[in-house]
């Protein structure tokens, strides 16, 4: 059904755009009184929960934070019957709306216990334990990622954006060319089983549609050349994956803008939770800001965007970046202590570190987390772009509720190729 090249470009550059601004306010809400509880329904999504309740997409992360006991690491993995705690918001002594767990909902549905992590259940949902009062759940530090086998430690533990929804009536699509690059593990990249993670689900997605067209992709390893040249010249109809920002923030890199300004956007493919690791007897291991975490070296897997890095202030000066191809690699530097933090997404490192043997505590910085998702994307100007993505959207629908989705993410999630270990490329910030 479809076909994969690769197309040698200038330079390798990073296959995500820059998550979420940290610590970015949504607005206001209208009311302040939206909360309770939401029982999951088929096809629900936390976007669509926030835009239900709130009238905006903006509290799809809050409401992820108050179930995250229950979500487990992936807020795409809503449960049909799952319960989930909507938030209350109060304004703060600044004016900005705080989230607090609703009074309306029981205590022991929203507040987490303690957990208690060893290294064969790093990858399990935190345990959801009874509270004393439905208080406002205060801001952890650190939760655990991974523990060397046979210790215990207890800590208490610890957000999606919207896209255009397109509604155009589709036209007779025959073929599709979709534009990609890597390395990018294991979500995309030419040496990856069937191209990747993303690449399955979006070619496994078109082919479940009527009269499904025929799929060509190609990778370029130059992803400043896809926005600026390939996909708005008509040289590609979709281009993934993405991370289509908050359009309406009034802080947007160059590339956010251009997103913004030229392109449409699917459905999300993937729920990306971009996450910081450190190990526990780091001194800096309860930082909750950027700032707390000082100087050092930090290791971001290839592929992935530094543009987070370079707003948080960690780049270029203060961190030096060191960049494997594997995300396995990043850990066992981190737990060896050839680096001081790693970052990178959530689900993948909890893949990963189910196939090392840790020798000391890593803990993930929960107040430094940021949901965002991967999408595809179409530019505006091409005739059929929201057809496109209209096509796309309605295969995401169909592959999600088949279960073939799932099936496909723990292919590549188990792996021990894509999550094994890679020679390292260095690159200093000085």
């Amino acid at each position: 059904m479809f076909g994969r090249k690769l197309v040698n470009a200038c330079a390798l550059v990073a296959l995500a755009t820059t998550a979420p601004l940290i610590g970015t306010a949504p607005p206001a809400l209208a009311q302040a009184d939206n909360c309770g509880t939401h029982k999951v329904a088929l096809g629900d999504h936390l976007s669509r929960i926030s835009l239900q309740y709130y009238g905006t997409t903006d509290r799809m992360e809050a409401i992820y934070a108050a179930n995250r006991d229950r979500i487990g690491f992936d807020p795409d993995t809503l449960t049909i019957g799952m319960v989930l705690a909507l938030p209350c918001f109060r304004a703060d002594a600044d004016g900005v709306d705080v989230a607090q767990v609703s009074p309306q909902t029981p205590a022991a549905q929203v507040q987490p216990a303690a957990v208690q992590s060893t290294l064969i259940d790093i990858a399990e949902e935190p345990v959801s334990g009874a509270a004393e009062t439905p208080a406002m759940a205060p801001k952890m530090s650190a939760s655990v990622l991974a523990q060397p086998a046979g210790s215990v430690m207890t800590l208490a533990a610890g957000g999606l954006e919207d896209l255009p929804r397109l509604g155009q009536p589709m036209t007779k699509i025959t073929s599709l060319r979709l534009l990609s690059g890597g390395p990018f593990a294991p979500f995309a990249g030419d040496d990856l089983k069937n191209g990747g993670l993303i690449t399955e689900i979006l070619s496994g997605a078109i082919a479940l549609v009527d009269d499904a067209p025929e799929v060509d992709i190609a990778f370029v390893n130059d992803r400043d050349a896809h926005l600026t040249i390939l996909l708005p010249r008509g040289g590609f109809d979709i281009g993934f994956p993405w991370i289509y920002p908050d359009c309406a923030l009034d802080t947007l890199t160059a590339s956010e803008e251009t997103l913004c300004d030229h392109y449409v956007a699917s459905d999300a493919i993937f729920s990306h939770i971009r996450e910081f690791y450190v190990r526990a007897d780091n001194p800096r291991s309860e930082a909750v800001t950027a700032e707390e975490l000082g100087t050092g070296v930090i290791c971001r897997p290839a592929g992935y965007a530094t543009d987070d890095l370079f707003q948080m202030g960690l780049l270029p000066d203060r961190m030096t970046l060191i960049r494997p191809v594997s995300a396995r690699e990043c850990l066992e530097m981190l737990d060896s202590g050839a680096v001081d933090f790693a970052s990178m997404d959530g689900t993948v490192a909890r893949a990963a570190v189910k196939t090392m043997e840790v020798q000391n505590p890593l803990l993930v910085l929960d107040a430094l987390t940021a949901v965002s998702s991967f999408h595809a994307i179409a530019p505006r100007i091409a005739v059929n772009a929201q057809e496109n993505i209209q096509l796309v959207n309605e295969g995401l629908k169909l592959l999600s509720e088949n279960g073939v989705w799932f099936d496909i993410m723990d292919a590549h999630l188990e792996d021990p190729e894509v999550l094994g270990a890679a020679p390292v490329e260095v690159s200093s910030t000085e």
